[in-house]
Parts: structure tokens; C-alpha cells; sequence
């Protein structure tokens, strides 16, 4: 009987296990979150927000600011984890149904992802870091306002970020990162 509830114990751990893969982070079990530790803030026009300014407009006579949004990265790996090397990332503009200024909800337009990107980024054991990723470019925010659904003011996206990373002993840790935006035309003046 013992012996049946034992095997019946570890086919659910197994089990468990299995569903922990089907997360956001993928990797060896326990690390991601616990012996790596992330996390992701969206800048535009040099502030920290999920408000993306795809229109530039004028300010006084003068245009106001207007940059490509970016990713930023934090990571940490724990003193007794091996250390993280990135092997490329990949952005995905997820398209949200927004109301419209009628009560509906309207899809907006799917969006170009960029080509997977690579940069030198490395951390190593006890050690953290930030890197820096451009998730939406000025073309990016172009192409939208060019599709830009009618009647919807601040259209909802999710950004989609995928960190490739494989760490010394050979193992590849992705780290996924989904983050809900607003495009729209916010006054940055």
C-alpha cells in the first residue's frame, strides 16, 4: 500500500513539474524566479510608464519629444547559480480588444515584430544586471498610427519579450515578459 502511494506521489510531482514548464519561464525547475530573479519596466520619451506616445506633436513651437520605447531588463542570479549569457531576444506586439468611444470592442491591428535582436549581455554568479532593448520602435510607431483604428483612442497591446539566455552549464533559460501597453497620442510636452 505504501509502496503504491509513493509511485502515486511522484506521477503527480511528475506531473506538477510538467504544468511548472507551461509557464512564462521556462528552465530548470526552481531556478526561474528563485535562483534568477527578472523583472522589466517600459520607458518612453525617457520615463518609466505603459502609456507609448506614438504621435509626436508640437509644443509651443517646438516638437515635443519623441523616441523609440524601451525594455529594461533586471536580472539577478543567485551566488550558487550558474551565470546567464544571452543568445538572442525576440519582441511580439500582441493586438487587445479596446473599447471604442461606442461601447464595442475593435482589434486593433496586428504589427511587424522586429528580427530577433543579440547583444553582449552577461551575468554572472552573484551578480545583476540590466540591459537595455529597444520593444517599439519610432517605425513601429508609425506603422500603427497608419492603421490606427477608428474611434479608439488608446488601442491596448500586450509586448511580448522573449530573453534567450543559456547559462555555464550549458542549460537555455528563457525568460518570457509580457507587458500591457496603451498607444495613443499622449501630450509628452
Amino acid at each position: 500500500m505504501r509502496r503504491a502511494a509513493f509511485r502515486l506521489a511522484l506521477i503527480m510531482m511528475g506531473l506538477v513539474a510538467g504544468a511548472y514548464g507551461c509557464s512564462s519561464s521556462s528552465g530548470p525547475l526552481d531556478e526561474i524566479g528563485q535562483r534568477y530573479v527578472s523583472s522589466v519596466t517600459i520607458e518612453d520619451n525617457g520615463e518609466e510608464t505603459l502609456d507609448i506616445d506614438v504621435v509626436q506633436s508640437m509644443c509651443d513651437n517646438e516638437t515635443e519629444e519623441f523616441t523609440n520605447a524601451f525594455a529594461i531588463l533586471s536580472l539577478s542570479v543567485d551566488a550558487d547559480a550558474p551565470g546567464l549569457t544571452l543568445q538572442s531576444y525576440s519582441i511580439q506586439y500582441i493586438p487587445l480588444d479596446s473599447p471604442d468611444g461606442n461601447g464595442n470592442l475593435v482589434t486593433p491591428p496586428e504589427l511587424v515584430s522586429p528580427e530577433d535582436g543579440w547583444t553582449r549581455f552577461e551575468v554572472g554568479a552573484g551578480e545583476s544586471g540590466q540591459l537595455e532593448v529597444t520593444c517599439m520602435s519610432i517605425d513601429t510607431k508609425e506603422e500603427f498610427v497608419n492603421s490606427w483604428p477608428a474611434g479608439v483612442d488608446y488601442p491596448l497591446y500586450t509586448i511580448r519579450i522573449t530573453f534567450r539566455f543559456e547559462n555555464t552549464a550549458g542549460e537555455d533559460i528563457d525568460i518570457v515578459v509580457d507587458k500591457t501597453v496603451y498607444l495613443g497620442n499622449y501630450n509628452n510636452c
